[in-house]
């Protein structure tokens, strides 16, 4: 049986966001690594399809008297470099993407910072359109949206990494990490219409509340969704923790929607072979609730594949085949009476191509069989901690900020 997912609505009025990414800054060659630059790419893609918004162009090439440096923490380095007059095009974000050796840690990104100068009377609009690329909503008591010209990101060139786009089998998954850093890139736990939104220890978005059911419960650092804990078997969590920020996944990376998981940006990632942990409903709603329009399309249906029949004639036996795919499980019914469906075997999954179950006591008169189609579970290997992100922002100061950075530190301990 298929499970319809409810997404989030988009702006038609808004434009969609595209991501530039800019790999000078990797001088320690990260991204030479076969397979780096297309996973990152991919998961820029999910975002470039995901977010729309009207973002003004930057160029002070443009203005008379006025001025700007993106400032970015250098990939490479960690240090903070200025780029003077970095043009940034109209609804396009620049990412700085790179690697260094960080100890424990499997990755630290974040928006970016500024610094501008400006005289006369275009002085004060020239101010606001560095801090909030024309998204006035940013400049509101409280902040209720977010715009950077984009940010930087470093993974761990000591890590061994899996670039597979669709299973997270094996070494820690880039994909899941890419998709963590990025959401704070885009303002998770990292703008002031996301702390803006934090009461005590729990996150007011409307959205997100309307997707969790209630508000959302918060980690200590007031970055992340509560971290549960937990790493089990066989999804990652424990159904009866009563820590989980549980939320349902949208269908990206080969991980089908609708899936029970811990949002990705709870602090703690719980690494388990199968599939990417990939963002949540919950976590879409909270892009929306900083400013974002966000646009998600329905997931494509689960169909179930032409069902086969044979009858073999010297013993009466019935075969039932289909094609199957190795994200799906697949669970044959069968019914004299087109109601009551009992199981006929055990579920099949991880099979890609020919699958068959065979009816070796099928009954004298009519029978009727259906298949029914469903995600795979993932394997039931020992799970590991592969990340919990550290949380370190910067001062916003008029006229100068500083870029924000969240860490992906290896291990359990939460932060």
């Amino acid at each position: 049986m298929v499970a319809a997912t409810v997404c989030i609505a988009s702006s038609a009025s808004s434009d969609a966001i595209e991501i530039e990414i800019d790999y000078s800054l990797d001088a320690n060659g990260f991204f030479n690594q076969p397979g780096s630059k297309e996973a990152f790419r991919a998961v820029c893609d999910y975002f470039e399809s995901i977010l729309t918004d009207d973002l003004a162009r930057i160029d002070q090439s443009e203005w008379t008297g006025e001025t700007w440096a993106a400032r970015v923490r250098n990939p490479a380095t960690d240090v903070v470099e200025s780029i003077p007059g970095k043009v940034i095009p109209a609804d396009t974000v620049v990412i700085y993407a790179g690697g260094r050796p960080l100890g424990g840690s499997l990755g630290r990104g974040g928006p970016g910072g500024y610094s501008v100068t400006g005289t006369g009377a275009d002085a004060q609009a020239w101010f606001n359109l560095v801090e909030t690329r024309g998204e006035s909503g940013a400049l509101q008591v409280p902040p209720r949206d977010f715009a950077s010209w984009g940010g930087s990101v470093a993974f761990n060139t000591s890590t061994t990494w899996n670039f597979s786009l669709t299973s997270a089998t094996g070494n820690p998954s880039f994909v899941s990490t890419a998709l963590h850093e990025l959401g704070h890139i885009f303002g998770v736990g990292t703008s002031a219409s996301w702390t803006a939104y934090i009461i005590g220890s729990v996150f007011t978005g409307p959205k997100s509340a309307a997707s969790f059911g209630a508000n959302v419960p918060m980690s200590g650092d007031g970055a992340h969704w509560r971290d549960d804990a937990a790493c089990v078997l066989p999804n990652g969590y424990n159904p009866l923790n009563p820590l989980n920020v549980l939320s349902k996944t949208v269908g990206q990376f080969g991980t089908p929607a609708g899936l029970d998981q811990i949002a990705r940006m709870d602090p703690s990632s719980c690494q388990i072979p199968g599939n990417h942990l990939v963002f949540t409903e919950l976590d879409l709603a909270g892009l929306d609730d900083i400013g974002w329009d966000i646009t998600s399309a329905p997931p494509a249906e689960i169909v179930a594949p032409a069902l086969a029949i044979s009858r073999n004639p010297s013993n009466g036996h019935v075969t039932l085949s289909w094609t199957a795919e190795n994200s799906f499980a697949y669970q044959l019914e069968e019914s004299p009476i087109l109601s009551g469906w009992q199981d006929l075997g055990s579920p099949v999954s991880g099979v890609s191509g020919p699958a068959s179950v065979t009816d070796t006591t099928p009954p004298t008169g009519a029978n009727f069989y259906r298949l029914e189609v469903g995600p795979a579970p993932a394997p039931v290997t020992p799970p590991s901690f592969a990340s919990a992100p550290e949380m370190w922002l910067g001062e916003a100061v008029h006229g100068s900020r500083e870029p924000a950075v969240v860490e992906n530190c290896g291990g359990c301990a939460a932060h």
